[in-house]
């Protein structure tokens, strides 16, 4: 048993720490990785809000319609430690332990939303971090493109790549960065999902007219953290490669595409990649994803991965 003194010692450490962590970082503590204390409430689970896109006009989204289209993922637990005593409080909750420096202290809190298994030897450089789908999103991504063969084109340390494994019979991940696919190896083993992987170093542009799998995500690089700041609307053409020519290579494959984009994305230029046609075929789904009220990104469904009114 703790004495009293010890007690007092923990509490001045923990008040110690807490005046080092800025006002921001505290809130991000907070709502993002502990929610909210006083009530006792996990973190907030996702919402989802839906919208379809008919070539070649924009459909917009009214107050109503998100009602109308709104939903919310099954709850689940995303492995967020317990602080059961003060030196565990401490040892999650403290800066000292982000290996990566104080300007990554905002995502070095959110670990575990992006691996709930992150203390079992995730692997992660500094770009993973600002980069990779938080694993409840990339569950419901996965479940919405369960499927026989799916090819992740831009894999980077296997977030999506490890829930694709667990709804699809197999997964082709592919990254340009062999380091990046050292990660995702090693990633996909923690999760005992590796057997149902082929990692492949190269060139997705170059590797697509040799593929064959009925399902295509794409994750590209947005072009770091600064993309909220390039501009309002996020061009297409800022991707890295170019937004429009990722999507034609994906085509070759499938018309069964899962592109995953930031929140702030030209919808006018997601209109255009759609085909104009007479009978209403030219159609795909957003799904905007909210957590914690806030918009983390979109996703944008095409071909038979596109859903109805009916199933949503």
């Amino acid at each position: 048993l703790m004495t009293n003194k010890s007690k007092n010692r923990k509490k001045r450490q923990r008040k110690k720490l807490d005046k080092q962590l800025s006002q921001e970082d505290q809130q991000y503590i907070n709502d993002f990785l502990y929610g909210n204390k006083n009530d006792g409430d996990d973190v907030e689970e996702p919402a989802l809000k839906r919208r379809h896109i008919i070539a070649p006009s924009l459909s917009e989204l009214s107050s109503n319609k998100q009602d109308e289209w709104g939903e919310s993922t099954t709850q689940q637990h995303i492995g967020v430690p317990q602080h059961e005593d003060e030196t565990d409080y401490l040892r999650y909750k403290s800066p000292r332990n982000n290996p990566f420096g104080i300007h990554m202290n905002k995502y070095w809190y959110q670990r575990y939303r992006y691996f709930s298994l992150y203390d079992h030897g995730i692997e992660m450089d500094e770009e993973a971090f600002y980069s990779v789908t938080p694993e409840i999103i990339a569950k419901h991504i996965a479940e919405r493109c369960k499927g026989d063969v799916m090819v992740d084109a831009f894999c980077g340390v296997g977030g999506n790549t490890i829930q694709f494994a667990m709804t699809c019979n197999f997964v082709i991940a592919i990254d340009i960065d062999p380091k990046k696919i050292q990660m995702a190896h090693n990633n996909a083993k923690i999760y005992g999902v590796d057997h149902k992987i082929e990692f492949i170093v190269g060139d997705f542009l170059q590797l697509a007219p040799h593929l064959r799998a009925d399902r295509v995500f794409l994750s590209p690089p947005w072009g770091g953290p600064e993309y909220l700041q390039s501009s309002v609307i996020y061009d297409l053409q800022s991707v890295q490669p170019d937004g429009f020519k990722i999507f034609e290579k994906a085509k070759m494959i499938t018309s069964n595409i899962a592109y995953f984009l930031p929140k702030n994305t030209n919808m006018k230029q997601i209109a255009s990649l759609l085909p104009s046609t007479d009978d209403g075929n030219g159609e795909c789904e957003v799904q905007e994803h909210l957590l914690n009220q806030r918009t983390k990104a979109v996703t944008i469904f095409f071909g038979n991965l596109v859903g109805t009114k009916s199933n949503k």
